[in-house]
C-alpha cells in the first residue's frame, strides 16, 4: 500500500515548516519594532509641539502627528491580523473603547499618549512571552486581566485612530 501524503519524518517537509515558522516570527518581530518606532515618533512630535505646558496646534504639527498616528493605527491593525490569522481562538477586541478625554488637547493629549504606551508595552510583553520566551506558566496579571495581545493591539489601533480624528486637519 502506498501513501499519498508526505512522510511525517521527511527532512524536506521539516525544513520547509521550520523556515515558514522562522519567517512568521521574523514578520512579527519586524511589525512590533515598527509599532514601537511609530509610538516613539508620536511622543517626539508631541514633545516638540509642547510649549509652556500647552500644545501648539500648528498646521505642521497636525500634519506630522496625524501621519504618525495613522501609521501607528495601521501597523497595530496589521500586527493584530498577522497574529490573529494563526491564533484563531484568541479574543481580538473587548467591550472597552478607548476615548480621547483631553479637552481640545490643552494638556497635549498626555493621558492618551500614556495609554498608547501602556497598551503597546503590554501587547509587546505578551507577544514576547508567547512567541519568543514560551513557558508553561501563566502570569497572575494574565489570569486577572483576561486581555490578550490582540486586545491590547486593538486598543492601540483605536486610540491612535481617535487621537488622529481629535486633532483634525
Amino acid at each position: 500500500m502506498t501513501s499519498v501524503g508526505p512522510r511525517t519524518n521527511d527532512p524536506f517537509v521539516t525544513q520547509y515548516v521550520d523556515r515558514q515558522i522562522g519567517y512568521y516570527l521574523t514578520r512579527i518581530r519586524s511589525a512590533l519594532v515598527m509599532l514601537k518606532v511609530h509610538c516613539e515618533e508620536v511622543q517626539e512630535i508631541r514633545a516638540n509641539a509642547m510649549i509652556d505646558n500647552s500644545l501648539q496646534m500648528t498646521p505642521e504639527f497636525r500634519k506630522k502627528w496625524r501621519k504618525a498616528l495613522g501609521d501607528l493605527s495601521r501597523d497595530a491593525r496589521g500586527l493584530k491580523n498577522l497574529i490573529g490569522s494563526i491564533l484563531l481562538g484568541l479574543a481580538r477586541k473587548d467591550s472597552k473603547r478607548p476615548r480621547v478625554r483631553s479637552w481640545g488637547g490643552r494638556d497635549g493629549y498626555r493621558p492618551e499618549v500614556l495609554y498608547l504606551n501602556r497598551e503597546l508595552m503590554l501587547a509587546e510583553r505578551r507577544i514576547e512571552d508567547f512567541f519568543y520566551q514560551p513557558t508553561n506558566t501563566v502570569s497572575f496579571e494574565d489570569l486577572r486581566d483576561r486581555k490578550t495581545m490582540l486586545v491590547h493591539l486593538y486598543h492601540v489601533q483605536e486610540m491612535a485612530k481617535r487621537l488622529r480624528d481629535a486633532v483634525g486637519r
